[in-house]
């Protein structure tokens, strides 16, 4: 990309990167990392015209899920 002059890097991670979860610590902290990251390589490859940024979906409520969710037991 640099050889390129310009670049675009899109990093996924979760909406458990910016808001943290309940008994997820060690996915949470995997996506507080990506977020970390992306930020990071940001700076760096900014001035050599290369964007990074990270995406966060949330999750999507399903009728599989939502049965787990809403269970009587």
């Amino acid at each position: 990309m640099k050889d390129a002059g310009a670049g675009a890097i899109v990093n996924i991670s979760s909406i458990a990167g910016m808001l943290g979860a309940v008994g997820g610590i060690a996915y949470c902290t995997s996506k507080f990392a990506v977020r970390g990251m992306t930020k990071v390589a940001a700076v760096e490859l900014g001035p050599d015209r290369i964007r990074v940024n990270s995406i966060h979906p949330g999750g999507i409520l399903t009728d599989a899920g939502a049965n787990d969710l809403f269970s009587d037991e």
